[in-house]
């Protein structure tokens, strides 16, 4: 799992639009065997994880029956559950053939790592008396717009 995790970061590095085709379908195909592999690891602890302890004071053949009961259950869902960690196994190398088969390791290597700047970026931190727009102070333009007109401005709501 952890070697799982460490490939997507990898893989994640990478823009989207700059991966590989190839990269990107196998990547998915590691995200969806981890996730199969978490919901294999929950299924077992929700089946075959140990209950709560029965009362003291219950009847010793009542008990006695529920641990028999319990452990043909627990017998079923460990079965199911190793047949399901054993599918796994079978997906995870048939994903690691193809990883090296397709040398998706090289690809991610060899991606250019050039990254573009938003050209507004640099407005964002230029002074506010070096902008364009704007000859004279904003007090002095408000004025002049209050002043000229249809006089709209020294009528009452």
């Amino acid at each position: 799992m952890r070697s799982m995790h460490a490939a997507l970061c990898k893989v994640s590095e990478v823009p989207r639009d700059q991966l590989d085709l190839q990269v990107k379908i196998w990547a998915g195909e590691v995200r969806e065997l981890s996730f199969d592999m978490e919901d294999i690891v929950d299924k077992f602890l929700v089946h075959v994880g140990e209950g709560s302890e029965p009362a003291a004071n219950s009847n010793k053949l009542k008990q006695l029956t529920k641990k028999m009961a319990s452990l043909f259950t627990k017998g079923k869902a460990r079965h199911e559950i190793a047949n399901a960690i054993k599918d796994i196994n079978k997906q995870v190398q048939e994903v690691a053939e193809r990883r090296t088969r397709y040398n998706v390791d090289n690809t991610i290597a060899n991606l250019p790592t050039v990254t573009s700047i938003d050209p507004r970026l640099g407005a964002m931190y230029t002074e506010a008396t070096g902008l364009v727009g704007i000859a004279g102070t904003r007090d002095q333009e408000i004025m002049k717009l209050l002043s000229e007109g249809d006089d709209m401005s020294k009528k009452n709501l």
